[in-house]
């Protein structure tokens, strides 16, 4: 659906935010998956004056990260994402 862009503003029509929280299947893919996924939703949000929220990962806390993360949480990456 995230690649029907008129199927995204209809999901969108009224909203306040969105939150754009998703990843190509398998992490397969990025430049022809998750762009034009984006880009649904950046057009989405204009035509409904909404705001994106684009959450981050959390790989570059590591395995020890606390569960109150904030701008200044210490990174601790183990792995090659981090």
């Amino acid at each position: 659906m995230l690649l029907d862009a008129v199927a995204v503003a209809g999901a969108a029509a009224g909203a306040r935010i969105i939150v754009h929280a998703v990843n190509p299947p398998n992490y397969r893919d990025w430049l022809g998956l998750a762009l034009p996924m984006l880009e649904n939703s950046i057009a989405a949000a204009k035509s409904s004056g909404a705001r994106v929220v684009l959450p981050g990962n959390i790989y570059n806390y590591g395995s020890s990260f606390v569960s109150d993360l904030r701008e200044d949480s210490l990174q601790h990456p183990v792995t090659k994402k981090g």
